[in-house]
């Protein structure tokens, strides 16, 4: 009935949960919800520091201090935070690795929200959606977004970082937080524009994006987004 179970960083609340103590494999579902926590540290004055311990997502574990050689004081918080949020029917997986697969998930992740029929999650954190739907309007869990892009599968990569800044950007090859293919966007659920292709890289930034419409090139006309 309130069954909680630590698996890595993440923390699973359901009604129910079984655990296979020799293999490490479990299984939950009834009223089940994920939260991933990460661990993270930021030089910032006082009154940022004091904005993050009213932040219910984040816990600020450790505040020091140090003073320059000019007797300039400066902070240094390390602190938790949750990051991606699931719901789900069902989840099997293993304690060990931190796979599993979802069963009709839902996830929160930054300013994004993915609907799925199947997904799986790897030990990288990464996020394979299968018959997916993804947004940034809060609308989408009650299947009324206002605009959406769906795919038979969309790649979540997971930010490394809750605060961001250009200097903090890291664009390596291959490295996105939001991947499709064959995708569809939709406005009031109704079919506007098929994407052959959808990047979004990762910690660009806080995860929102605009269309923008863009011109003729060797492959063709193209989106901005």
């Amino acid at each position: 009935g309130s069954a909680y179970l630590p698996v890595g960083n993440m923390e699973i609340f359901a009604d129910r949960i079984i655990i296979n103590m020799e293999s490490s494999d479990f299984e939950a579902s009834g009223n089940l919800r994920i939260y991933r926590w990460q661990d993270g540290s930021v030089s910032a004055p006082l009154s940022r520091i004091a904005r993050m311990e009213r932040d219910a997502d984040l816990l600020v574990k450790e505040v020091t201090s140090q003073v320059s050689p000019l007797g300039e004081r400066t902070y240094t918080a390390k602190y938790s935070f949750q990051t991606d949020r699931i719901s789900a029917d069902k989840v099997t997986g293993n304690i060990n690795t931190s796979y599993f697969t979802m069963h009709n998930p839902v996830v929160r992740y930054m300013t994004f929200i993915c609907k799925a029929g199947y997904g799986i999650r790897t030990p990288d954190g990464v996020l394979t959606m299968h018959d997916a739907e993804v947004s940034a309007c809060g609308y989408l869990e009650s299947d009324n977004a206002h605009y959406s892009i769906a795919a038979s599968t969309i790649k979540i990569t997971p930010h490394a970082a809750r605060f961001y800044h250009l200097k903090d950007a890291k664009f390596d090859i291959g490295d996105s937080s939001v991947l499709l293919f064959n995708g569809v966007v939709k406005v009031y659920g109704i079919p506007v524009l098929w994407l052959p292709a959808f990047y979004k890289p990762k910690e660009e930034n806080l995860g929102l994006f605009g269309i923008r419409y863009g011109k003729n090139g060797d492959l063709g006309y193209y989106f901005n987004f």
